[in-house]
């Protein structure tokens, strides 16, 4: 019998139902309402779980109703460290799965099917539901029919694969759902803005147009994907967006014990870059000319987002549930289904367009052709 047999005479006892235990004596002149004998296995059920948690996850179940959300996520964290510490457990699988558990890693899957970027065709979705599970996409390795490279049978080739256009796809597709909802917000939005930064001195080395005015070198420096006149008590903002991806052979092992820091570090690496003949960073850049310089970076292989995209993002959802009145959360919610939604579609798509198969492996009904013109 479950722990919440015992949480049921509890609360019995809690709403003043003596009645209940009155009918049971009257059935079984033996009950015993302390179940002092654990005729109703609390005991087996406590020892039992206790065995499917971690050592240092110790339950009270007398403390208190629990919800069995919680204690799945107990059982489940158990699960995923026998799998990390099995040594025959694939190295890219266990990455795979540090890098599902980061955060907005599983925001498409709750998405109701709202026609405001929250849809996925049903190819797409199984595709990248396939690759959530980490279930083969094609029956075997192949060739990429566009970059010439190994088209693994899980699909991770095609999130970095530089022909085709992809990645600048996905990018664009990222930064129009924010660009979006900054809109929305009353942010002062505007898309790949120019002139934010002053052109490079003519003798830093670079090739050179002489004829080209000041004007126009400083129309081919744009440090936002996005810009943002005003984002709470920061000022004018610059949003860049990049995808980064966790199951490169470097950062296999970031990945399965500290995803997070696969982010972190590509943040930095955004923050900290020059430019060919820049003295300067980019963010020091944008800091001489009052800008604050905000990466926008996301896990490509599962959609986890770092640290500082989250606060941004959570501050764009408050400046939107302010104008449109909404909930905060479910603004918030929204603005990260959206996203997820999209990168997974345009990965879906890009594993699609590689894929050895003309069909899904183990598709139950012919799923509906691409839209056409999309690529």
């Amino acid at each position: 019998m479950s722990p919440s047999s015992r949480h049921v005479l509890q609360s019995c006892e809690r709403r003043h139902w003596p009645k209940a235990f009155t009918i049971c004596k009257a059935i079984d002149s033996a009950f015993d309402a302390s179940d002092a004998n654990d005729h109703l296995g609390v005991q087996e059920t406590r020892q039992s779980l206790q065995a499917n948690l971690l050592p240092d996850a110790a339950v009270d179940l007398q403390a208190g109703p629990l919800r069995q959300k919680t204690l799945s996520r107990l059982v489940d964290s158990k699960l995923l460290a026998e799998l990390k510490a099995d040594p025959s457990t694939d190295e890219t699988y266990k990455a795979h799965l540090g890098l599902q558990g980061l955060t907005g890693a599983g925001a498409w899957l709750t998405a109701a099917p709202v026609d405001d970027e929250r849809t996925l065709d049903p190819q797409l979705f199984q595709t990248a539901l396939r690759r959530r599970l980490r279930l083969r996409v094609q029956d075997e390795d192949s060739f990429c029919p566009l970059c010439g490279g190994t088209m693994d049978r899980y699909g991770d080739h095609a999130l970095v694969c530089p022909c085709h256009g992809d990645r600048t796809v996905r990018h664009n597709a990222l930064r129009n759902v924010v660009y979006t909802d900054a809109c929305r917000g009353s942010l002062g939005a505007e898309k790949e803005k120019a002139g934010l930064l002053p052109g490079r001195p003519p003798d830093d080395g670079l090739p050179q147009r002489p004829e080209e005015p000041e004007q126009n070198q400083r129309q081919r420096r744009r440090p936002a994907d996005v810009f943002l006149r005003r984002l709470g008590a920061g000022g004018p903002t610059a949003l860049d967006f990049a995808c980064t991806s966790g199951l490169r052979a470097d950062r296999i092992q970031l990945s399965q014990n500290t995803p997070e820091t696969v982010l972190a570090k590509y943040e930095d690496t955004k923050r900290e870059f020059k430019a060919p003949g820049e003295t300067e960073t980019t963010e020091r850049l944008c800091a001489n000319q009052g800008l604050r310089f905000m990466p926008m970076v996301v896990e490509a292989h599962s959609g986890g987002w770092s640290k500082t995209a989250r606060d941004i993002l959570d501050s764009i959802a408050k400046s939107v549930a302010t104008s449109w009145r909404e909930d905060n959360e479910i603004a918030s919610l929204a603005i990260a289904q959206r996203l997820s939604l999209t990168l997974h579609r345009e990965n879906a798509r890009a594993v699609v367009k590689r894929r050895c198969e003309a069909t899904p492996l183990a598709a139950p009904d012919a799923a509906p052709a691409d839209e056409p013109g999309l690529w």
